[in-house]
């Protein structure tokens, strides 16, 4: 079924326009460690001919949560030290010479530690370097709960 307007050059103002309120400011993310589930990842390769893991990663609990965050791993050169750490983080047992699916990553949970970066005059929250350890069901102490940007 096509839409009523479909192939004009126009489109039709809603009714409801005027009940609907203004959008509201989203608070930015801070810099600092977060709670994070993987809900989609996806190999890339880089204009390069780069091998990368894109992870589109949510915020699992906290004022924050429910917000997107995206990172990327690669697993090579001065990344390796990172790649390596995002596998223990994420709790991915592999070895050298072994496949790895980015789907291996869906539905599992870090702690990343957000740093914040300006790209064309928009901050955002970016997985820092160091960014992925390992999270722990476990209930947190009192100190480390408040190391935690919620």
């Amino acid at each position: 079924v096509e839409p009523a307007n479909a192939g004009k050059d126009h489109m039709l103002i809603p009714s409801e326009l005027d009940s609907v309120e203004a959008p509201i400011k989203k608070k930015n993310i801070p810099a600092g460690p977060q709670i994070c589930r993987v809900i989609d990842a996806e190999e890339k390769v880089t204009s390069g001919g780069r091998s990368y893991i894109s992870l589109k990663m949510q915020i699992d609990g906290g004022e924050f949560e429910g917000r997107t965050i995206f990172g990327s791993l690669y697993g090579d050169g001065n990344w390796l030290p990172q790649f390596k750490a995002a596998l223990a983080a994420f709790q991915i047992k592999t070895k050298p010479g072994a496949e790895l699916h980015a789907s291996d990553f869906i539905g599992r949970k870090a702690i990343v530690t957000l740093k914040l970066e300006t790209y064309n005059g928009k901050t955002n929250a970016k997985p820092a370097f160091d960014a992925y350890s390992k999270y722990d069901e476990t209930p947190l102490s009192d100190e480390a709960s408040e190391q935690l940007a919620f």
